[in-house]
């Protein structure tokens, strides 16, 4: 669990909070993740890293 919001991680991301907000809603209907006030989880830690695998592909 992360002990920040989304902005936060934002932030920490370099990316503004409309695109930290537009890709954890993303990961969290893909079930990869699970969100509330202050605390972000990764739900499964493996399909997480195999969807971030296969997203990167389509970016190069």
């Amino acid at each position: 669990q992360l002990g920040m919001d989304r902005a936060e991680l934002g932030l920490m991301l370099r990316m503004s909070r409309a695109t930290a907000i537009e890709t954890l809603g993303q990961l969290k209907a893909l079930g990869l993740i699970k969100c509330g006030r202050k605390h972000i989880e990764v739900a499964d830690i493996e399909a997480l890293g195999l969807y971030t695998s296969q997203e990167m592909r389509n970016v190069i």
